[in-house]
């Protein structure tokens, strides 16, 4: 009889672990700071992920889909991203949206979902300044998504998510004004 293999937990342990080290590639590039913050002095230097937090936040939006906040962006602690774990099953987006403001990566932990992404927006309107809305857009390009796998949308881009099934991603989103806007 043959038995067949499985993924290592070393590779699933490592694709989980992924996006916290694309959120330490974001802190690299911020600017040092070797005490709190003058804006907001509860703020720590760094923030760390640890292993055993994630899996447990992870365990729980496997079990109730739903989100966990990460990091908060600018509106709470000043830090120029926000990283979110979200789980959902079965999910729509009832429209295209766009950021002037921020980019989003996604990184597909478990599962996989759909993306049209890109194209020319028709109609919808602005919903706050730098956030569009719209149910259409012209020449979006279709993508699928499963585990492992990492979509980075740049600010600007129209896009939209369907989840006909299940999947667990950590979204990261730095914020800020791009130069042409």
């Amino acid at each position: 009889m043959t038995t067949m293999k499985t993924a290592k937990p070393e590779r699933r342990t490592f694709l989980r672990l992924a996006p916290a080290a694309t959120a330490g590639l974001v802190l690299t590039r911020m600017k040092p700071r070797s005490q709190a913050d003058p804006r907001n002095p509860e703020l720590p230097p760094y923030q760390i992920f640890r292993a055993a937090e994630i899996a447990r936040d992870i365990r729980r939006t496997e079990a109730r889909p739903g989100s966990v906040q990460m990091v908060s962006g600018p509106d709470s602690n000043e830090l120029p991203f926000t990283m979110v774990l979200t789980t959902e099953a079965k999910t729509t987006a009832p429209g295209f949206e766009s950021h002037q403001h921020r980019d989003h990566i996604f990184h597909i932990l478990e599962g996989e979902t759909e993306y049209e992404v890109g194209g020319q927006p028709q109609g919808g309107r602005m919903i706050a300044p730098g956030e569009w809305r719209g149910k259409r857009v012209m020449g979006a390009t279709r993508l699928q998504l499963r585990a492992g796998d990492r979509l980075v949308i740049h600010r600007g881009t129209p896009h939209k998510r369907r989840t006909p099934g299940r999947v667990t991603f950590i979204l990261t989103s730095p914020q800020g004004v791009s130069p042409d806007h």
